[in-house]
């Protein structure tokens, strides 16, 4: 009841008594089902949502909890030949920020010679400008909290296309 509970939180319908993945109102519609992400997320109710939501999709994650070892997971998964394809990355955490974050992996991959790694923020920060910012840090995309199912879907499907496929504008 719990996992129903926080499907109710981020799809705005009720689950309860039902099976709650996948979600019974919105059709699977994956276009890379092996894409590996990382979720970074400090607060333990958005991790909660964030996972959930990300299960429910059909895809895995893994889970850090501070800008800083994000930095140090996506460089480790990257020396071990298993790449991140996309990092939801929180903006306001304690020990590093996500936008610090990004700009120090950025940094890494530039130093590296690497393929960048999608970066999508997510924030509650919705003012003005913010989109601005974190796309000035190096993030790829914005996703301002607290985030819908159907819009979550909608960013990954457009972001983790395969390569032959182009990137929607």
């Amino acid at each position: 009841l719990v996992q129903a509970g926080l499907l109710d939180v981020i799809c705005g319908t009720s689950t309860v008594g039902r099976e709650a993945i996948p979600y019974a109102g919105l059709p699977l519609q994956k276009v890379n089902q092996e894409a590996r992400l990382l979720l970074v997320e400090d607060n333990s109710t958005n991790r909660d949502v964030a996972e959930i939501a990300l299960e429910t999709l059909g895809y895995s994650v893994d889970i850090v909890f501070n800008g800083l070892e994000a930095v140090a997971q996506v460089a480790r998964a990257k020396a071990q030949s298993q790449p991140y394809q996309l990092v939801l990355m929180d903006c306001q955490m304690p020990i590093m920020d996500g936008y610090e974050a990004t700009r120090r992996i950025r940094q890494w991959e530039r130093d590296q010679q690497v393929e960048p790694v999608l970066i999508i923020a997510m924030t509650a920060n919705a003012m003005a400008g913010d989109r601005e910012k974190c796309l000035l840090a190096g993030m790829n995309d914005y996703l301002s909290k607290p985030v819908q199912l159907e819009v979550l879907q909608n960013k990954l499907n457009k972001w983790l296309r395969p390569a032959a496929e182009p990137v929607p504008d």
